[in-house]
């Protein structure tokens, strides 16, 4: 192996020859090595070579070891051969120094051999001397494990010894635990029953002890007579028997008295104890630390989940058993807002019990999975189905990020935390738990929606819980491979709901597209047409990218319905006229886009009140005053949009709201769902085709219960109000908006439902996987509505912590508040240890979800500072690139400024690269130099669909830059005029001091105001002295002026002979009320002229404080009035007690009139 290695060396740093002979001489000796050839050596040594690189690329292990205990031959000498050598003649001399020679290497090595062998003896030596210190270390270490076995054993009698003594203790402690409080009252009422059967049971003996005793007495009295007769007497021994016998009787008389006392304070007590306050024990000793006793805790959960806050909890509870039960409590000895506010994770530790307790009876559980964000704070929710109808929260938890494989870890987080709390011993820092793997291996579906994470998650999911199986499943290995597939694949179902979704985004979309065809044809639709509503080239802008109408369904629905736009919309007003209408209460709800079929019921809803909100603008209940309402307004009115909304309304009543129910039939299998959709899918596929059938009231329904009874749709007034008789253009209209949406409602089917159209939900399901989901649900609603009360609980209790948040939204939506009930019945032992466990597992865990907090923050730190990170250098590399740029110019004469530097600086060049290069970097100069938006953004490209622009591409770019460059200077150089700092700080000051003197101005009408109040609330007397006054300050004041300007103008063209004051005859000194844009006027006649429609009026002006009350001002308000403005006349004014004042008994007519014709003339004035 050496000599290959050496073939090996020599060849890799080209050695010659000579110098490998060199080398085998000094290696054997120059005597040993005379008579080989050169290629003797060449041909020996690489024939190892090639066996060790054979060996090598073979990775044959038994060759390498055979060559490496092979020793090297060397080549035969010539001689051998029958060759002569030159050295034939000098054998003799020749073999006597090759004889020296070998003497000499024989003592050489003698003396390396000796000095080997000592060197083998010493180290000999010291390998005994360590083997004897091993052995020393080995027998101390095997004197600790004996001591350490022994003391395991020691401290495993001590925990035996402690668990019994809690054994004991636990028994103890049930035994004297006060049980809840109706059992109490029940134990004390048969208690009281008891005593009392007693008390006339002692009665009834204590009358017959008392004839007893008066009988007694008879007889005392008897020998007290005898005793006289006989005294003086030598006493008998008779005598003396009847004195013992009387002592004994009065003996029996005192017990029978102290008897009926002691019966009398008993029943004494137990009537006071009814009739007046009783105590209740809150805690589980008499030490003011105790522990609060699990009745309390229980009792403190459920307020937590009822909603009670943590500041009113014991205050709830002091008041309920002060007033209600006629309890002796003391406030001061309820719990502190601290213990209510820590109750909310033992309530959280407690449901994690109960959910562990639900999983552990289950053999096929479904994950239900979902993931929220609110306020920057990105939350996972699981659910877990353990039966019908009983789908339990697991967890909440709060991540840094939304991807799977963050979802994963806090599933993992969930199911650790139930494991641990379900086995008492167990390490909660191994998230690989014994009871975990259990749990998780009984996960045998998923349930969530279509998106990409969630796909992603389940896929995970799947595969660790594959990890897992040989762990929980007893002999896994001796089960054949088609039995381990079986038992690792999961059923990975999805939302049913989410379809719905689905069904509104793509039917907008097919809207959207549908009304830029009507738009080519029938012009604008609805508001489109206002000027108000355009921008400055007449085109109509909007905020949202939906269809029109969805924008007329969203518009109504902020206008009119509850919990709709609170400042521009007319909600109290629209539910006042639905009364006046008689229409029992509004059939639409806050338009919400993310909700479930919102977008069809909305429809229905606003087709159905289609009517009601143009007849509450027309007839002039509401005046238009606001965009929102005149957009409502005008697209209310636009048929082509009715027909759209009604398409929607028609599929709602006979699609999308049969469907929901059918979704939430308790009675239907998931995997029958299939036979449904595939029938729905069919139907609709017809529909697109021909939507003639859903114009028909009496349509045959699609969906059936399996029962096999049809879903029909709810007929109430909104489904005949979406089949009442239309004219045949409207109806084809509605047929060419139910056709578009049932076309791109058919792609949501393919999309979301292809396992059951297609896949392998489809046909056949096998029996095994119809008994695995047979208790799934066929939504995720569960999820929305555990994050919908999560956000109500971050929203009213902001402080809440994630461990709070939780556990305060699993109690409720689990009912853990009445398993617990149900516990405490039946197993009260459990519902000790449950409580107790939750009391003292809490800080724990608490300190674990802080953890977990700090984990989440410092995530989000490192995010943000690796992002300003990466901006910066991406800013420092646009800054260089920037500057090099601007280098690369310099050099080559600068950024070009006129046509004619181009080709003179271009010139300099003889490369096309170099050229290529120059013209980029000018391009790119010019475009961060003199930034615009009225350029293509196609000039500043230097390539097009993978092909780069040659060179008079881009000298023609760069030319149409610099003349774009130039033309603006040029502009700006004309429009600039020289600014005089003197005439902008007088510009500046004056406007700022007509902003005060605005201010100055209201400051003294708001005076004004408060003292015209006073003048009208005073008496009759005082009002003439005031009158007075006020005439004398008429006077003294300045002249007011009140302009008013009327929206239509004298030749508008739309007025015509409709507008109701050119048939007026008013004279002069009637009171009429002229219209305009702001509001209504009274006024008084002063002139009419019977030749042209002009009346000259005095108008009055509204008070401030009382906008119904009318004042004349100060200087009288003179106006040239057309009388097609004019919408009363000839009407009455009536004084009050002052004559200051004056009110119109009809202003709420006059109102109404007013809204009337603001609706129809003022509300679509083309506004700039």
């Amino acid at each position: 192996m050496a000599m290959a290695e050496i073939e090996i060396y020599s060849h890799k740093n080209g050695y010659g020859r000579q110098r490998v002979l060199s080398w085998m001489g000094s290696l054997f000796g120059q005597d040993q090595c005379n008579g080989i050839l050169p290629q003797t050596w060449r041909r020996s040594l690489c024939q190892l070579k090639s066996t060790r690189d054979k060996a090598v690329r073979n990775k044959n292990k038994e060759m390498l070891a055979k060559m490496r205990m092979t020793a090297f031959v060397l080549p035969r000498p010539l001689e051998l051969h029958g060759i002569p050598t030159t050295s034939s003649n000098n054998s003799n001399s020749l073999s006597s120094s090759n004889r020296n020679n070998l003497l000499k290497k024989l003592n050489t090595t003698v003396t390396e051999k000796k000095k080997l062998e000592r060197q083998l003896v010493e180290k000999d030596a010291k390998l005994t001397a360590s083997y004897v210190a091993f052995r020393k270390v080995e027998m101390v270490v095997e004197k600790y494990q004996k001591q350490e076995k022994k003391n395991k054993l020691e401290y495993r009698r001590l925990i035996q010894d402690l668990e019994e003594k809690e054994k004991n203790l636990s028994e103890q402690l049930i035994h004297y635990q006060p049980i809840n409080v109706d059992r109490r009252e029940r134990y004390k009422d048969t208690k009281i029953r008891q005593l009392q059967s007693k008390l006339v049971e002692a009665e009834n003996g204590f009358q017959m002890q008392c004839e007893k005793m008066n009988q007694y007495k008879a007889d005392r009295d008897k020998l007290k007579e005898s005793k006289k007769y006989y005294k003086g007497k030598k006493r008998a021994k008779s005598q003396v028997d009847l004195e013992d016998e009387l002592r004994q009787k009065d003996l029996v008389i005192k017990r029978l008295r102290k008897e009926k006392d002691t019966l009398e304070a008993q029943v004494e007590n137990i009537q006071s104890e009814k009739t007046e306050g009783r105590a209740v024990v809150l805690k589980e000793g008499p030490h003011p630390t105790s522990p609060y006793t699990n009745d309390v805790r229980h009792c403190f959960m459920t307020l937590g989940s009822l909603g009670v806050s943590s500041k009113n909890m014991s205050k709830v509870a002091h008041t309920v058993l002060r007033v209600i039960a006629k309890m002796n409590t003391n406030p001061s000895d309820f719990p502190s807002e601290t213990f209510c506010k820590a109750i909310a994770a033992e309530a959280n530790l407690v449901s994690s019990i109960h959910v562990g307790e639900e999983m552990t009876d289950t053999q096929y559980a479904t994950q239900h999975s979902d993931g929220t964000s609110r306020n920057g704070v990105k939350v996972v929710d699981f659910e877990v189905n353990v039966g019908t109808n009983k789908t339990m929260t697991s967890g909440l938890i709060e991540v840094h990020s939304g991807d799977a494989t963050t979802q994963l870890d806090a599933f993992k987080f969930v199911i650790s935390k139930v494991a641990a709390l379900l086995d008492e011993g167990q390490n909660t820092d191994n998230i690989m738990s014994e009871k975990a793997k259990l749990l998780t291996s009984k996960i045998k579906n998923t349930m969530g929606d279509q998106a990409a994470v969630q796909k992603s998650f389940n896929k995970q999911l799947q595969e660790y819980r594959k990890t897992i199986l040989p762990d929980v499943i007893d002999n896994w290995q001796e089960l054949d491979r088609e039995t381990k597939r079986k038992m690792s694949a999961m059923n990975h179902m999805y939302c049913n709901l989410h379809t719905l979704i689905g069904f509104a985004t793509y039917s907008d979309t097919a809207l959207k597209d549908l009304e830029e065809v009507w738009r080519k044809v029938y012009g604008p639709l609805g508001v489109e047409d206002l000027r108000e509503f355009q921008d400055k080239h007449g085109n109509y802008t909007w905020k949202h990218v939906d269809s029109a109408t969805q924008r007329l369904i969203r518009t109504v629905c902020e206008t009119v319905a509850p919990g709709g736009n609170q400042q521009a919309g007319v909600i109290g007003h629209f539910n006042t006229f639905m009364k006046i209408s008689g229409v029992d209460h509004c059939r639409v709800k806050a338009f919400r886009a993310n909700r479930f079929n919102i977008l069809f019921e909305c429809a229905a809803g606003v087709y159905f009140h289609r009517d009601h909100v143009a007849s509450m603008f027309e007839n002039g209940y509401v005046k238009a005053s606001n965009k929102l309402l005149r957009a409502v307004l005008a697209d209310v009115k636009c048929k082509l949009l009715l027909a759209g909304t009604r398409a929607l309304g028609i599929l709602h009543k006979q699609v999308t709201e049969p469907y929901w129910r059918i979704v939430e039939t308790d009675t239907l299998h998931i995997m029958d769902l299939s036979y449904q959709l595939q029938t729905a899918y069919h139907k609709v596929q017809q529909w697109s085709r021909d939507s003639t059938p859903l114009l028909d009231s009496k349509l045959e329904p699609i969906f059936q219960l399996p029962d096999g009874n049809a879903v029909t749709p709810i007929m109430d007034e909104v489904f005949h109000s979406l089949y009442d008789e239309c004219d045949e253009s409207f109806n084809t209209w509605t047929k060419q908006a139910l056709e578009t949406v049932c076309s791109s409602i058919l792609l949501v089917f393919e999309r979301r439902c292809h396992d059951q159209l297609h896949g392998k939900y489809s046909n056949v399901i096998p029996n095994e996987i119809r008994e695995q989901t047979s208790t799934m649900e066929k939504s995720n609603k569960r999820g929305e509505n555990d994050f919908g009360y999560w956000a109500y609980l971050k929203q009213s209790k902001p402080s809440l912590g994630m461990l709070s948040a939780e556990g305060t939204t699993m109690f409720k939506c689990n009912n853990t508040a009445a398993w617990l009930e149900a516990l405490s019945e039946t197993n009260p032992d459990k519902y000790s240890m449950v409580l107790t466990r939750a009391r003292k597992e809490r800080r724990r865990w608490e300190r674990k979800y802080k953890q977990r907090e700090d984990d989440n923050a410092k995530y989000k730190t490192e995010k943000l500072v690796k992002a300003a990170m990466v901006h910066q250098e991406t800013v420092l590399k646009k800054n260089n690139e920037r500057d090099a740029r601007k280098q690369f110019l310099e050099q080559h004469g600068g950024p070009c400024k006129t046509p004619s530097d181009v080709s003179s600086f271009l010139a300099q060049f003889t490369t096309i690269g170099g050229k290529l290069k120059w013209l980029k970097t000018q391009i790119t100069f010019l475009k961060e130099s003199f930034p615009t938006t009225e350029l293509s953004a196609d000039i500043f490209k230097f390539s097009s669909k993978g092909v780069q622009f040659d060179i008079p591409t881009l000298t023609s770019h760069l030319l149409q830059i610099i003349q774009f460059i130039s033309s603006l200077k040029n502009n700006s150089d004309q429009d600039q005029i020289p600014s005089n700092q003197d005439e902008d700080d007088t510009t500046l000051f004056d406007g700022i001091e007509r902003i005060k003197a605005k201010f100055t101005k209201h400051l003294f009408e708001t005076r004004e105001c408060y003292q015209s109040q006073i003048n009208y609330n005073t008496s009759d007397s005082e009002s003439e002295n005031s009158n007075k006054s006020s005439s004398d300050d008429d006077d003294d004041d300045e002249e007011e002026e009140t302009e008013k300007e009327q929206s239509l103008s004298d030749d508008d063209s739309d007025v015509g002979d409709e507008v109701m004051g050119l048939d007026i005859d008013a004279k002069p000194g009637d009171v009429v009320v002229t219209a305009y844009e702001d509001d209504w006027y009274p006024g008084q006649v002063m002139s009419s002229s019977e030749s042209d429609s002009m009346l000259t009026v005095s108008y009055m002006k509204r008070q401030h404080c009382h906008k119904t009350n009318f004042i004349w001002p100060k200087v009288c308000d003179i106006q040239q009035t057309d009388r097609k403005f004019v919408i009363r006349y000839n009407i009455s004014i009536i004084p009050d007690n002052s004559l200051r004042y004056f009110t119109l008994p009809e202003y709420e007519d006059i109102t109404r009139t007013y809204n009337k014709y603001w609706n129809k003339w003022f509300a679509f004035k083309q506004r700039p």
